[in-house]
C-alpha cells in the first residue's frame, strides 16, 4: 500500500511545480513564484483549464449596428429606447438589462413603432412612385424624340424628291413646295 502511495506521489508533485525567474536565473519551486511579474510564472503538469481562460469575457467589442430607417418616425422617447437597445451590447450592458429594455420598448412603443413603419413604407412608396414617374416621363420624351426624328427624316426624303421635280412644276406646285419646305424647317430645324 505504501508503494502505491509513492507511485502516485510524483504525479501529484508534478502538478505543483512552478518555474520561476529571479535576478540570479531560473529556478523550480513547489510554491507559486512570489513578486515575479505574471508573465514569468509557469506551471508544469496538469492545470486547471478555468484559470487559463476567462470564460464569458471577450476582448471583442460588439459593433453598433446601423440605426433603423423608421427611427426618424418614432417619438423621441421610443427613438431613445430603440437606440439604447441597439447600442447596449457595445456599451457592455448585461443580457437581463437589455431584456428589460426590450420589454419596456414593446410595452411603450409597439403602437408607435407600427405607425413609424407605416410612415416609412408610405415615404418609400412615394419615392418609388416618383422615380417610376420620372422614368416614364423620360421614356415618353425619348419616344417622342425618336418619333419626331423619324417624321423629319420622312419629310426630308419627300422634300428632296420634290426639289428634283421643281423644274417641271406649275406655279401652284412650286407654292406647295415652298409651304412644304417652310413646314419642314419649322418642325425639324427650329
Amino acid at each position: 500500500m505504501a508503494a502505491l502511495a509513492l507511485v502516485g506521489l510524483p504525479q501529484m508533485a508534478a502538478a505543483q511545480v512552478y518555474r520561476c525567474s529571479s535576478s540570479s536565473g531560473t529556478y523550480i519551486s513547489d510554491k507559486p513564484c512570489g513578486g515575479v511579474p505574471s508573465g514569468k510564472l509557469g506551471m508544469v503538469g496538469p492545470t486547471d483549464r478555468r484559470q487559463d481562460y476567462n470564460v464569458g469575457s471577450s476582448s471583442i467589442t460588439p459593433s453598433v449596428g446601423k440605426a433603423p430607417d423608421h427611427l426618424a418616425y418614432l417619438s423621441p422617447e421610443c427613438a431613445q429606447l430603440n437606440d439604447a437597445i441597439r447600442t447596449a451590447p457595445a456599451r457592455g450592458l448585461k443580457y437581463d438589462v437589455i431584456n428589460d429594455l426590450r420589454n419596456e420598448y414593446r410595452r411603450k412603443c409597439s403602437e408607435d413603432e407600427r405607425n413609424a413603419y407605416q410612415q416609412l413604407a408610405q415615404q418609400q412608396r412615394g419615392e418609388r412612385d416618383a422615380r417610376q414617374s420620372q422614368i416614364a416621363a423620360q421614356q415618353q420624351q425619348a419616344n417622342e424624340s425618336a418619333r419626331n426624328r423619324e417624321q423629319c427624316g420622312e419629310l426630308l426624303r419627300i422634300l428632296t424628291a420634290k426639289r428634283r421635280q421643281e423644274a417641271t412644276m406649275t406655279p401652284g406646285e412650286k407654292a406647295d413646295l415652298q409651304r412644304f419646305q417652310a413646314n419642314y424647317e419649322q418642325r425639324c430645324k427650329g
